[in-house]
């Protein structure tokens, strides 16, 4: 009896130790919303929400979970109903959606924007347990890493999958190959991405 009351005690101590780690689980991601440019200027949404506006903002998701694009006029921003609580982003061309939940109540989502020569812009914006829209990974963080490794190599054609706690990105060469990978893992104590470069 007291060998099992010791046992207990022992987990008990691990769970609520500061050593004891939840990795993250992500889910698969799902794409809630695709946003084309008409003419350069105008843009338009067949997977929009009916709250949108037209050319001024665009709503994704459902009604229990709503992200919104912001059109403005010097910049693009991507967060909530609320623009108090969004962020920057770049925006170019057609962007893609997806949404990637977890386990830990925090949302992310990628933003792709496809360029007509193949590239690929990405954008990681996450809400965190508190509903903050917080930009994790800009296209400058993918650039800067390219710089640093010595390649000037843009992506290009980048899938997106998700293998547990991370989200990986597997990009083309000009041959259209699959080239390289970023891998972005979640890091419970950082409470962020670390990101990899593997060739493959």
């Amino acid at each position: 009896m007291k060998k099992l009351m010791f046992c207990f005690i022992c987990v008990i101590i691990a769970l609520f130790s500061p050593n004891f780690a939840h990795a993250m689980k992500f889910s698969q991601p799902t794409e809630i919303g695709r946003l084309q440019t008409k003419d350069g200027l105008h843009f338009s949404s067949k997977t929009a929400l009916s709250s949108s506006v037209e050319n001024s903002f665009y709503d994704f998701g459902n009604n229990n979970r709503i992200v919104r694009l912001y059109l403005l006029r010097n910049n693009v921003k991507f967060g909530s109903t609320n623009i108090a609580n969004s962020v920057n982003i770049r925006f170019v061309g057609p962007l893609d959606f997806y949404e990637i939940s977890s386990d830990s109540s925090i949302y992310i989502y990628v933003i792709l924007e496809h360029g007509s020569d193949g590239s690929t812009i990405i954008e990681v914006v996450g809400k965190d347990q508190n509903n903050n829209f917080i930009n994790y990974v800009s296209d400058e963080t993918f650039y800067n890493m390219r710089r640093a490794l010595g390649s000037d190599v843009l992506l290009n054609n980048c899938d997106l999958s998700v293998v547990d706690d991370t989200l990986i990105f597997s990009c083309s060469n000009f041959r259209k190959t699959k080239a390289w990978q970023y891998l972005l893992k979640w890091d419970d104590t950082a409470q962020w991405f670390g990101i990899e470069y593997q060739q493959l």
